[in-house]
């Protein structure tokens, strides 16, 4: 919620319950972008993705929606998770997908021991944080690959496809 810029008032009564009441700030929607549409099939692929992502809801959401465009994927709800895949994992993993807040290890710390099982493996971050609060607080470099949450499938594939694309 602080991320977003919302806050949280609680009340509570004894006997008779608590109400919590989350408040965001309004967002004017932006006007619908004219141009060109991006085809299904410039997003779809084969290669094996590793979604490291510690809320289970949105892991859930990730690897459901990038498994109907084709691609294989490794889903670890802790970094500790996504290390002992990388470490059963016998035919490579082509991507890292990864949040870059998480309790026990942030993302690029996690990435840096997955390079050392696969040393050209494409990453991109994600984190309801903006690229600069992020880079501001020394955990990740501007000019990397991210998508700031919420995202919406269409950027997600197209940053994965470009990241997969790209020369290693």
């Amino acid at each position: 919620v602080r991320q977003n810029d919302g806050f949280i008032n609680v009340y509570s009564e004894v006997g008779k319950g608590t109400t919590f009441r989350i408040y965001f700030p309004r967002f004017e929607s932006a006007p619908e972008a004219i141009g060109e549409t991006v085809e299904p099939e410039l997003i779809t692929g084969n290669e094996t993705i590793l979604v490291v992502e510690d809320e289970e809801l949105i892991l859930e959401f990730i690897k459901e929606a990038l498994g109907t465009y084709g691609y294989h994927i490794l889903g670890a709800g802790s970094p500790e998770d996504a290390i002992e895949l990388c470490e059963k994992q016998e035919t490579g993993i082509d991507l890292l997908l990864t949040d870059v807040v998480m309790p026990s290890m942030n993302g690029k710390e996690l990435a840096d021991r997955v390079k050392a099982f696969f040393p050209g493996i494409g990453t991109i971050f994600m984190s309801g944080y903006t690229v600069d609060v992020v880079a501001h607080r020394s955990i990740l470099e501007k000019g990397v690959n991210f998508v700031q949450k919420p995202f919406n499938l269409e950027t997600l594939g197209r940053t994965i496809r470009e990241v997969l694309d790209s020369p290693a």
